[in-house]
């Protein structure tokens, strides 16, 4: 038990820990210069292994394969998910999601160049968009969940969870493809904020506050 008044700081990462990420940023990196270089197909696991300077044994331990390793650094929608964390809001629906399209813009930016780099070839690659719509179901399916107790007893709360999570998730994206077109031109906070607008009618008719 912590003693009053007393606060410990979060543990650091071990020096292994640090030296696996610096490796996976390392694959990624390999993975993306060389798809930019040569394209997708013609990029194999050895020659991004080569790049990186690790054995094809070793990619293996990082990434099941070459499509994973070229969307690291992608954002996940981990932080709009973590954004409906917690307990009972007191705020409404609308605000709440509105948060979490906050959350991912923050979360983007943060891995701006990544984002910018990889998402072109990502929704070109039909490979990479194969598994680019995987993360978003998956994050689909979480959100859901995640939204399930906030809406109305009226409604069919799992059906209608499912389709305001790929709702979202589709509108994120939306206002994402839109602004990696121009994203010196575009502020992409004020797109995700007119996406969640679009939204907010049928939000309001689901929430249960």
């Amino acid at each position: 038990m912590t003693p009053q008044g007393t606060s410990y700081a979060p543990a650091r990462p071990s020096l292994r820990d640090l030296r696996r990420d610096r490796t996976r940023d390392e694959i990624a990196q390999a993975a993306l210069e060389l798809i930019e270089a040569r394209g997708y197909g013609e990029t194999h696991v050895d020659e991004i292994a080569a790049r990186a300077l690790i054995s094809p044994r070793t990619f293996y331990r990082y990434f099941p394969a070459k499509e994973e390793a070229f969307l690291h650094g992608l954002p996940a929608f981990e932080a709009a998910l973590g954004a409906l964390e917690g307990g009972e809001s007191e705020g409404s629906l609308l605000d709440d999601l509105s948060s979490a399209g906050d959350a991912f813009c923050t979360e983007i930016e943060e891995h701006r160049s990544a984002v910018l780099a990889r998402l072109p070839h990502a929704l070109d690659e039909p490979a990479l968009l194969g598994q680019l719509a995987y993360r978003l179901y998956a994050a689909e399916v979480r959100l859901a969940r995640k939204l399930r107790p906030r809406l109305a007893a009226s409604v069919s709360r799992a059906w209608e969870a499912e389709v305001l999570a790929a709702a979202v998730t589709a509108s994120l994206m939306a206002a994402l493809r839109r602004w990696q077109k121009s994203p010196r031109r575009m502020r992409l906070k004020q797109l995700v904020k007119q996406a969640m607008a679009a939204l907010g009618p049928a939000v309001a008719n689901m929430d249960k506050h």
